[in-house]
């Protein structure tokens, strides 16, 4: 009765040890030289069983290596053990357990562990396990181990375990090396996607004049004027080659022009009008896009926006004239009036001609609104005048050297004037 309970007691105490040996017993990975006392130094009795696993990972089936199956195996570290297989973080695998017993005839249990960056899952599976699911949650290397025992024992005491496989486990409490087969595999980070085609469109824009200037008639008669337009799409990004770029550019809500290029720059001369003008900013608006096509087709576009200043102006008329060189007395001086106004919109021509004291000898002021004419002179200066506001001749009784003539200075309906000296 007392070597039966002795036989229990020893009993239990393997299970408890070799159930909870992984977790501080496998933490050395040193290779080991095959050492004594060894469980495989048990040869008498039963037949041992032989641990094994599969497994199954994306459709596939990895099976323990052939080092693994031996019962005589020298212990491996796990650096030392070649990687079966290299998976993603998140992945799944599917543990198939194919231990072959030994001369048991059931299975008793199967001391099932593996370790990853985030440490030991032990744990005794019962006789009936046949795999698990496991979801690798952690990137790093991943081993997994098995022993497995059948109902048979391998001397007094003892269960009757596996003895095959590479790595070799203390039991300090019997004294022995018991050995497990294990499997490794590398589990990497998730991979990022490939980037798809990236196009990312952007528009400068830049205008000259940043003024435009149109007199009364040119702003009446809606006459254009000339804007070089710069669009700059050079800052546009794509991480495949940049095919072409579509500018356009539009002057309110009117389309000035249209352009499709390699280059990213655009610098067009575009005209614009009065009517062109907003009439809540008073100014010109000018927007310019630009589509920019890789050479796959992927597009991407962006737009900017700038204004015209705009000046509506009275411009002031240009007084000239022209007159005959006589160089003797008594034959008439023609004067010949060629004054211009941008504007057409004359108002007032005065003639005036003072003698080399500055005396005013003769005037003739003419309003081209009314034509009433005011005219007057020194008769001791002049024979004859024959005189209006397009010019005349003047005729002096003697030489004229000493007359010096103030010109006309025509004067708008705007009350601009210009002054010139002969």
């Amino acid at each position: 009765m007392r070597q039966f309970k002795n036989i229990i007691s020893i009993t239990l105490l393997f299970l408890l040890v070799f159930n909870t040996a992984g977790t501080y017993l496998f933490n050395d990975f040193a290779s080991y030289a095959y050492k004594t006392p060894s469980y495989r130094d048990i040869q008498e009795g039963p037949t041992k069983p032989k641990a094994n696993f599969n497994i199954i990972y994306d459709g596939n089936t990895y099976k323990i290596p052939s080092s693994e199956r031996s019962d005589w195996a020298q212990p491996m570290s796990n650096s030392a053990l070649d990687t079966t297989f290299t998976a993603t973080v998140g992945d799944t695998i599917e543990i198939v357990n194919t231990s072959s017993m030994g001369s048991g005839n059931g299975w008793e249990e199967f001391d099932f562990q593996y370790q990853n960056w985030d440490g030991w899952n032990t744990g005794s599976r019962s006789g009936s396990w046949t795999g698990e699911t496991i979801t690798l949650d952690s990137v790093g290397t991943w081993v997994f181990y098995l022993n497995a025992i059948d109902n048979d024992t391998a001397g007094p005491g003892y269960k009757n375990a596996s003895q095959n496989g590479t790595q070799e486990s203390w039991g300090d409490k019997q004294g022995y090396y018991w050995y497990f087969v294990k499997m490794k595999i590398e589990v990497k980070a998730e991979s990022e996607p490939e980037p798809g085609p990236e196009v990312h469109a952007d528009l400068d824009i830049d205008l000259s004049p940043s003024t435009i200037t149109w007199n009364y008639k040119e702003f009446d008669d809606n006459d254009d004027k000339e804007v070089d337009v710069e669009l700059d799409a050079s800052g546009s990004t794509s991480n495949l080659p940049i095919d072409d770029y579509e500018f356009e550019t539009n002057v309110g809500y009117r389309t000035a022009d249209t352009k499709t290029q390699s280059s990213g720059r655009y610098d067009e001369s575009i005209k614009v009008y009065p009517d062109d003008i907003n009439p809540l900013s008073g100014k010109i608006v000018i927007s310019g896009q630009v589509t920019v096509t890789d050479e796959i087709g992927t597009t991407d576009s962006a737009g900017n926006t700038d204004s015209i200043n705009v000046e509506i102006v009275n411009e002031r008329p240009d007084a000239y004239f022209t007159n005959s060189n006589n160089n003797y007395a008594t034959l008439p001086v023609n004067f010949n009036n060629l004054s211009d106004d941008p504007e057409d919109d004359m108002a007032y021509i005065s003639w005036s001609i003072k003698n080399n004291r500055g005396d005013l000898i003769f005037y003739s002021d003419t309003d081209l609104n009314s034509y009433d004419t005011t005219q007057d002179y020194t008769e001791e200066y002049f024979s004859e005048v024959d005189f209006d506001e397009d010019g005349g001749n003047l005729t002096c009784p003697f030489d004229p050297v000493s007359l010096s003539l103030l010109s006309s200075f025509p004067w708008t309906n705007r009350g601009r004037n210009n002054l010139l000296m002969i």
